[in-house]
């Protein structure tokens, strides 16, 4: 099989409250340890922005 790329980091991180009402998950963290993913992402790993 060829690779085609590596993956250098994986971060993940909780949506908290941000201005004007709206929600904000881009403080995300490195995770070093083995992470599950399912059909919609890495497990822990969330969205602010939903629409």
């Amino acid at each position: 099989m060829k690779k085609i790329g590596t993956v250098g980091a994986v971060l993940v991180g909780k949506a908290v409250s941000y201005a004007r009402g709206s929600t904000s998950a881009i403080d995300k963290k490195v995770m070093n340890e083995r992470l599950v993913v399912e059909r919609l992402g890495f497990v822990n790993d969330e969205v602010g922005d939903l629409s």
